[in-house]
């Protein structure tokens, strides 16, 4: 496997150590690279372009499926190593672990069945001509992937990049790159040429100023926080770089007077202590009429503290860590701000643990708290907003920057899907919460939420340059 350009670790690099976060102790390390092995790093990716742009659709789709199968025999392993590293239930990895191998063998067989246009004699002084469009590569994608949810979300940058005869070079998460790297080999050994897909690990001035700004690499695809598309926007525009981007989210749920309570709080639960609340299309923002306000509150209270916590490879332990103890600590000083505006905690608002947030309850939160606007909470906190009428519910679902995904809990089929429509959103889920995702659909958001839809639906056309091909004269007419 190629990293940093090597093959072998050159002496003198920094080395940083990967940290456990349910123990704090090391699991592994990685070595950052320096500004000198951005020329070899992108050397490696480019030679691999030359290579393996020329391979057929259906050579390279044999050994995406080989990878899958990879995956299936290697999944308790995988499944392991994102736990010690990761800090989510050994469930939560294995669903993530399998959900790449459903991914990498949807995306190969669509590969296998993309089809380009032929347009018809509609243009006078044209019409003996035959164009049709073929889908081909557009070159080397930096694929920067974030510490929640890494292999999954590497899947769905990586596998359709290669698919479509480009290379890729993968940023992985400092935090938790170890599952991410295992797989990658994974990888290779189904066929893929290794300097077709290598791995960079830098700081973020080295990806931003050596990578992102050459013009060696031809795409970046990106899935982190707002600041970060917005530097990586910023940098990949001097060279305007394709750019695909899924950013954050403060996802509504809007839950109305009529709504079944128990599904409700049931649906909430799931969506928003999933991954210890790490999830960026989770609903972040519960906007419930205040008619039920405490019919849902006791019913999401009894529910919470019945959740198991412990030894996150117990099958039966439901309550993931925070990614870090920093990341915790950020969490607390969110909820501790959301108080001081005026919330109130009824459960949870502590750490029990350096990285782990015990799951949070927050009442009293009004429309112009913070909460309740732009600031994400990517913790395990269920903040509860009352509304009155239908337009405030609309109003307080809109008044974000963000617009991944929302969702809304009725038994009015009719009213919800009239709501729906009016709710500014990349996915809307009609009676069920949002964290939700399925293979195939185009996954993104609206405004400060992305640039770009992922899925295997989508994500091979968006990856690929549609090439128009005229034949003059193929046609000629009967005179």
């Amino acid at each position: 496997m190629i990293t940093n350009g090597y093959k072998q670790r050159p002496e003198g690099r920094e080395e940083v150590a990967v940290l456990s976060p349910v123990t704090g102790d090391v699991v592994g390390a990685i070595w950052m690279a320096e500004e000198q092995d951005a020329d070899l790093i992108l050397d490696t990716a480019n030679k691999g372009f030359k290579r393996w742009s020329v391979k057929t659709i259906i050579d390279r789709a044999e050994m995406i499926l080989r990878f899958a199968d990879l995956i299936d025999q290697n999944e308790q392993k995988l499944a392991a190593m994102l736990t010690r590293e990761r800090g989510k239930t050994l469930n939560e990895s294995l669903g993530e672990v399998r959900l790449a191998a459903v991914a990498s063998r949807g995306f190969a067989e669509m590969s296998k069945h993309l089809y380009g246009h032929t347009f018809p004699q509609s243009q006078r002084g044209i019409e003996e001509d035959l164009i049709f469009t073929r889908f081909e590569p557009i070159g080397v994608f930096l694929c920067i992937i974030p510490y929640n949810n890494p292999l999954h979300l590497c899947i769905q940058k990586i596998i359709p990049a290669l698919l479509m005869g480009n290379t890729v070079i993968v940023k992985p998460p400092t935090e938790d790159p170890l599952a991410l790297i295992e797989i990658l080999g994974l990888l290779l050994e189904s066929g893929v040429p290794e300097e077709c897909a290598s791995i960079a690990c830098g700081h973020r001035d080295f990806v931003m100023e050596k990578l992102i700004k050459s013009d060696r690499i031809h795409a970046v695809s990106l899935t982190g926080g707002e600041k970060a598309g917005i530097n990586v926007y910023t940098s990949a525009a001097e060279k305007l770089h394709r750019v695909f981007m899924e950013l954050g989210g403060n996802d509504p749920l809007v839950i109305l007077p009529d709504a079944d309570i128990p599904y409700a709080a049931s649906e909430i639960v799931k969506s928003r202590l999933a991954n210890g609340g790490q999830s960026c299309s989770s609903s972040k923002r519960i906007i419930v009429h205040e008619s039920i306000c405490d019919q849902l509150l006791k019913e999401l209270m009894s529910r919470v503290n019945t959740l198991k916590r412990g030894d996150l490879f117990d099958p039966e332990t439901q309550l993931s860590y925070s990614i870090s103890v920093r990341h915790a600590d950020e969490v607390i000083e969110q909820i501790k701000h959301t108080i001081e505006q005026g919330a109130k905690c009824v459960l949870g608002g502590t750490k029990s643990e350096p990285a782990f947030v015990e799951p949070t309850i927050l009442v009293d939160v009004t429309k112009d708290m913070d909460v309740a606007k732009d600031m994400e909470i990517f913790g395990p906190v269920i903040p509860l907003i009352c509304y009155q009428t239908e337009m405030e519910a609309i109003e307080i679902a809109n008044q974000t920057s963000y617009g991944l995904e929302g969702g809304i809990i009725s038994g009015d089929l009719k009213k919800a899907f009239a709501i729906a429509q009016q709710i500014q959103c990349g996915a809307i889920m009609v009676n069920g919460a949002s964290n939700y995702r399925h293979v195939d659909m185009p996954f993104g958001g609206e405004k400060a939420s992305g640039i770009g839809r992922e899925g295997i639906s989508v994500t091979l056309k968006e990856f690929s340059n549609e090439k128009s091909y005229v034949v003059k004269g193929a046609f000629p007419l009967l005179k």
